[in-house]
């Protein structure tokens, strides 16, 4: 069951990633939105001139951030110069990445639903995405397999 949820987590990560480059590239390339096909009466219901910021927002945030956790998990022992002492999984900077990437997510989602109202099915989608991390990332055999991994890191993968 762990090697599902791990499985499952990465693909929400690489969605995530994946579609985080994509939109804030879109934003950064052409802060009007149009090429993402917003229409411009959406910038009318946030304080913002133009989307360029949450273009890089999204880049860093939900573009960059989920490909360097995937590639933490996909590594299983996390990167090599990034090193947290304690076996707890609260310690593991992947798992760490990955909670507060869903929290984010769902944040971040929220906040649209509230400035701009529902607009796309994806918002739906992505708002479930960050749930199901959350919850991933909370069951016991996943945080027992992040304590794990931190073990070994500090014992010098013996």
């Amino acid at each position: 069951m762990k090697n599902i949820l791990l499985g499952f987590l990465c693909i929400c990560l690489l969605y995530i990633g994946g579609g985080g480059i994509y939109g804030g590239i879109s934003f950064i390339l052409d802060p009007s939105g149009k090429s993402m096909e917003m229409a411009p009466e959406v910038l009318n219901s946030i304080p913002l001139k133009n989307f360029f910021i949450p273009g890089i927002i999204l880049l860093l945030i939900f573009g960059i951030v989920p490909l360097i956790t995937t590639t933490g998990l996909i590594l299983k022992h996390g990167l090599p110069f990034v090193r947290i002492k304690g076996n707890k999984p609260m310690h593991n900077w992947v798992w760490h990445s990955a909670y507060l990437l869903s929290m984010a997510l769902v944040f971040w989602i929220l906040l649209q639903l509230l400035l701009i109202g529902y607009g796309h099915p994806l918002q739906v989608m992505l708002l479930g995405v960050g749930v199901i991390m959350f919850l991933i990332l909370r069951n016991s055999e996943v945080k027992e397999y992040f304590g794990e991994i931190n073990e070994k890191v500090e014992n010098g993968f013996k």
